[in-house]
């Protein structure tokens, strides 16, 4: 196999990605053609073989190419594997070697010799283990295999981004360029956007918008005027300032709907309303 290289500042950053929900494993295969059908550049779940299953099928009856997707995984420590999903390393081994046989896994689920992104799911039991598990990302994308490195933070109470991102550059030697975080703060986003790192969360999390408050109302308006749904009008709002929403929904209506955002051509005007109402009253 020919190993691609990347360049992570040259890699295009995914619009929308799409979350399949682990609990609803025997709908997950369904749900993923259909986001992926949809305009979602890029879906993934704990069951990683799943979603490598649906591209394969796509490729076979669609004509669709593994090219046209956003392949982005993640290594899910021992401490943090629900069951019943089984584990693809030895938890009794290295921190380096469980991260190289989790990876090779992924890449043998979707038959690629590289993928576009890989995070590491944060908390591990301590800084020092962190740093090592950092150095092996760093480690696997020097080899060709990854293009943008990154972390996950799904307990944000447990986990100081901030802090986080700073030891990695520090210590890890490597600055992280894509953090999927849960609920980041206004210092966190700033950071981001400052650093060039790429910022992936919940859309759901991304702007709570409390109904009759000023953004919420100008929202609608902009909506309604441009014809957009308000589902897609709050993904819009995400993507307008900066981040990636990451999409987690199994009715396959909203999922279309969801999936529809993608295609809208935002100009000029659009972008700065949606920046005006980002900063408007009404938005937690």
């Amino acid at each position: 196999m020919t190993v691609k290289l990347f360049n992570p500042s040259t890699i295009q950053r995914p619009k929308l990605l799409f979350k399949a929900m682990s609990k609803a494993r025997h709908a997950n295969t369904e749900v993923i053609r259909a986001a992926l059908t949809s305009g979602f550049q890029a879906c993934f779940s704990l069951w990683e073989k799943r979603v490598a299953e649906s591209i394969r099928m796509l490729e076979r009856r669609h004509g669709y190419s593994k090219g046209e997707f956003y392949l982005q995984s993640k290594f899910v420590p021992s401490i943090h594997q629900p069951s019943p999903f089984p584990f693809t390393y030895d938890p009794m081994a290295s921190i380096d070697a469980q991260i190289r046989d989790a990876f090779s896994h992924t890449l043998k689920f979707f038959r690629v010799d590289s993928i576009d992104s890989y995070l590491l799911y944060l908390p591990l039991e301590r800084n020092s283990r962190t740093i090592s598990a950092w150095k092996t990302l760093a480690e696997l994308q020097d080899e060709g295999k990854i293009g943008r490195i990154g972390v996950c933070i799904e307990r944000p109470k447990e986990v100081d981004a901030q802090v986080i991102l700073d030891m990695l550059e520090q210590e890890g030697g490597r600055k992280a360029q894509v953090l999927q975080h849960l609920w980041p703060s206004s210092k966190v986003v700033k950071y981001c956007h400052d650093n060039n790192i790429s910022l992936q969360r919940l859309h759901e999390s991304q702007f709570i918008i409390v109904p009759g408050r000023p953004a919420h109302h100008a929202l609608r308006i902009l909506a309604k005027r441009k014809d957009w749904t308000f589902l897609q009008a709050r993904l819009l709002l995400s993507i307008a300032n900066g981040s990636t929403p990451v999409v987690a929904m199994q009715e396959l209506d909203r999922i279309k709907e969801a999936g529809q955002a993608i295609s809208i051509n935002l100009d000029g005007e659009d972008e700065k309303e949606l920046r005006r109402i980002s900063t408007l009253p009404g938005l937690v």
